[in-house]
């Protein structure tokens, strides 16, 4: 029960689904590590004594309007414009069904 909903069972295969929220991420790692650059390039500074390989890439919305023209430092900049970001939405409404009658 979840809420006093009762929930489906867990199913066999699962799936995941991730959000990323890179502000929030960027702001927690330079907090906790005391990265004065961005991510990508603490990341790249952690890997190189390690000798380990890492390829960053930073995807960011663009449009002839955006005043972001770039993506993050030391990573490849993949462009995401308006019909592809679009498309990723999803319009499903994740939240309980409640039954007719029921109180919120």
């Amino acid at each position: 029960m979840y809420g006093g909903i009762s929930m489906a069972a867990e199913p066999a295969v699962k799936r995941a689904v991730v959000f990323v929220d890179g502000q929030n991420l960027y702001h927690a790692a330079r907090q906790a590590f005391g990265y004065p650059t961005e991510v990508a390039a603490g990341t790249l500074e952690i890997a190189r004594p390690q000798w380990r390989w890492i390829k960053a890439a930073g995807a960011f919305p663009w449009s002839p309007a955006s005043r972001n023209a770039r993506g993050i430092d030391k990573t490849d900049w993949i462009r995401i414009d308006r019909a592809t970001y679009d498309a990723c939405l999803d319009r499903r409404d994740y939240r309980p069904k409640l039954s007719p009658g029921a109180s919120t």
